[in-house]
């Protein structure tokens, strides 16, 4: 196999030009819950999406009264539809005036 992944394959006098591709590596996920992301596979458990707050791209998870975020975590509501749930976010960044949902 060359390097370009390109197997030359000689059957019967003619040439076929065999292209593989590789599966797409998957980093595992290491960014932990409040951590900057790019997108949701990179959001280590229990952190399950990384959606955008306050401009900046963060892991974060759904809370609600009966699934509580983690200590140091507040709640807020990301959805005015839904004032029950929210987004398990940083305390330290949500502000005093936030609707929580809990």
């Amino acid at each position: 196999m060359s390097t370009s992944g390109v197997i030359a394959s000689w059957i019967t006098g003619l040439s076929l030009g065999l292209v593989l591709a590789a599966p797409a590596c998957e980093r595992p996920a290491t960014i932990e819950l409040g951590g900057a992301c790019t997108d949701n596979a990179q959001c280590k458990s229990p952190a399950d999406t990384c959606m955008q707050v306050a401009g900046k791209q963060r892991c974060t998870m759904a809370c609600a009264k009966d699934r509580p975020c983690p200590s140091g975590y507040a709640c807020p509501v990301t959805d005015p539809a839904r004032r029950d749930v929210g987004s398990c976010l940083v305390a330290s960044d949500v502000g005093p005036d936030v609707l929580r949902a809990y």
